[in-house]
């Protein structure tokens, strides 16, 4: 009764009562379960979208290396990616891979 993505709401086999599709009990146990389950996965998507996300570096590629205009980098680096962020922030522990990339480039022009 996890609530992975394709689980299906426990209430639409219920045998409890006489039309489950129309239950409002949301104290039984096992919708609970699988209501919190895939409440815990729909807040985590946006962290794994981050975590996930290309951080291939954008301009022109000269000899194998990439060169990202000037204006481009300046903005780049005054705008804080957690500002933008659609993860909730009690997910944010830890720094994502856009945030770690985002303050190492930051350093490495300081």
């Amino acid at each position: 009764m996890s609530g992975r993505i394709g689980t299906p709401s426990p209430c639409l086999a219920c045998t409890r009562v006489p039309d489950p599709r129309n239950c409002e009990n949301k104290q039984c146990k096992r919708w609970q379960k699988w209501f919190l389950g895939r409440w815990a996965l729909i807040h985590a998507y946006p962290r794994a979208a981050m975590d996930k996300e290309d951080l291939r570096a954008a301009g022109v590629t000269v000899g194998g290396k990439t060169y990202s205009h000037p204006d481009e980098v300046r903005a780049y680096l005054a705008g804080d990616p957690c500002k933008k962020c659609l993860c909730p922030k009690d997910l944010c522990a830890a720094p994502c891979r856009v945030k770690r990339a985002w303050q190492k480039a930051k350093e490495e022009l300081s």
